[in-house]
């Protein structure tokens, strides 16, 4: 670390720090947990320095359970309105888990697809230990400023990565993965769902602030752009569309400068961009390695799901069939769940969805609350940006993907809890004669 030696020192340092903070959790304040998850979900190359360490690769589950348990021990365990979904997704899934251990071979890893699972269920963790810890608006503004930072991080270490590259025309070999280190397809998808959501915040935040927020816009834009990602393109481009028709007052702004994304594209990005967009298609229409492989792998996901329809081959199992080659993904998530969960797991996905985005619509039009309300459209942008990026890929299954994305969810879960708990407390005083001068009084006399 810049010469001086300290730098064998960083990975015991950041597991102390770890350790520190689930205790603290446990015993103090649950949020510290929360705030230290924000913003080590995505570095998925930093935490590699502690799996050496006694426990160092479940890091995040401890932290999860740590903040989970705080808030238990101080009665702060909160329900919302997709708690019970969130319950039968878990139980599907590991009964999923348990039914592909009998489609696999016995040389399938079972402890390995275990640990897939439990990893996975970390995400609605996460969403039920940022509802359970948030205790205040002051502390959802922390946990939103440290979701900016994080977001910050990824795109200053993705672009430090990528800054050796020369870009004056497209090259495979120039595909970096950033401090996520699942490739660059997933990088993009992270930096244009993050982009969107806090495209949305701006919308609350006063000048100054709006700036800064702003240019860490710009910079996740950037990383896209040189991510070369044309799923996540689209799911950007498609989402930020769904963004100008819910702020109609921006549609003459917005609609002029889409129609010059889509008229004059060429012209307008990056040479290297144009060259990967224009890569899906060769002179004859014939479709690049790429595409043609992602048909392949569809076409054959066909006859599974035929054989499977409702409960289809199990959690986890697609990867280690070998079914086209050395590929290990449907590269369609829709796709993916067909194949391992079958109908009724496809379903559970699509209900997950169409929540996220109910929550975040319905807090964006129920409140007048600036902040709220920005979230709230953010969390409903973000998930039309997933369904769409979903199409493409797995983005969905990672934590350090989507990690954010659930607890974003979870402070839009708070946010209606605190509008609940208003509206209740407003028909408790119109219902009870002589409630609201009695806590006037009570008020004044406290004073």
């Amino acid at each position: 670390m810049l010469g001086t030696g300290l730098g064998v020192y960083i990975p015991v340092a950041l597991y102390i720090g770890f350790l520190v903070g689930c205790l603290l959790s446990v015993a103090w304040r649950p949020t510290i947990g929360l705030y230290i998850l924000i913003l080590i979900m995505p570095q998925q190359r930093l935490r590699f320095r502690v799996e050496e360490m006694p426990l160092g690769k479940h890091i995040i589950v401890l932290l999860v359970l740590s903040v989970l348990l705080g808030a238990l021990i101080q009665g702060r365990i909160r329900r919302s309105r997709i708690s019970k979904l969130l319950i039968v997704f878990g139980a599907f899934t590991f009964l999923s888990l348990c039914w592909g251990a009998f489609y696999l071979p016995l040389s399938a890893p079972v402890l390995e697809r275990f640990y897939h699972w439990k990893d996975y269920m970390m995400l609605p963790g996460l969403f039920f230990a940022a509802l359970a810890s948030v205790r205040s608006k002051k502390d959802l503004r922390t946990a939103l400023v440290l979701v900016c930072l994080s977001v910050l991080l990824v795109g200053r270490g993705f672009g430090l990565e990528i800054r050796q590259h020369d870009f004056s025309h497209y090259d495979d070999n120039k595909r970096d993965s950033g401090p996520l280190g699942l490739g660059s397809n997933n990088t993009a998808a992270f930096e244009a769902e993050m982009s969107i959501v806090l495209l949305a915040l701006a919308g609350s935040l006063k000048k100054h602030a709006k700036l800064l927020l702003y240019a860490v816009i710009a910079l996740s834009l950037f990383c896209l752009l040189y991510s070369f990602s044309r799923g996540s393109y689209l799911a950007f481009l498609v989402s930020v569309i769904a963004y100008a028709l819910a702020r109609r007052r921006l549609l003459s702004i917005l609609v002029p400068l889409l129609l010059v994304l889509l008229f004059a594209w060429r012209a307008t990005l990056p040479q290297a961009v144009t060259e990967r967009i224009s890569m899906t298609e060769d002179a004859n229409g014939q479709l690049d390695n790429s595409a043609a492989s992602r048909v392949e792998l569809w076409n054959d996901a066909l006859d599974l799901i035929a054989a499977n329809p409702i409960f289809g081959s199990g959690y986890d199992t697609y990867e280690y069939m070998g079914r086209v080659g050395s590929l290990r993904d449907t590269h369609n998530y829709y796709v993916k769940a067909m194949v391992e969960t079958g109908v009724i797991g496809l379903f559970i996905f699509l209900a997950i969805l169409a929540k996220f985005f109910q929550m975040g619509w319905t807090l964006f039009k129920r409140t007048q609350d600036s902040l709220f309300s920005s979230l709230g459209l953010g969390m409903a942008l973000c998930t039309i940006c997933l369904a769409v990026g979903n199409l493409f890929g797995d983005r969905w299954t990672y934590v350090e993907l989507n990690g954010l994305v659930w607890v974003l969810m979870g402070l839009v879960a708070y946010a209606h809890y605190e509008l609940d708990s208003a509206d209740l407390t407003a028909a408790y005083q119109t219902s009870v004669p002589g409630f609201s001068e009695a806590v006037s009084e009570r008020t004044l006399s406290q004073g």
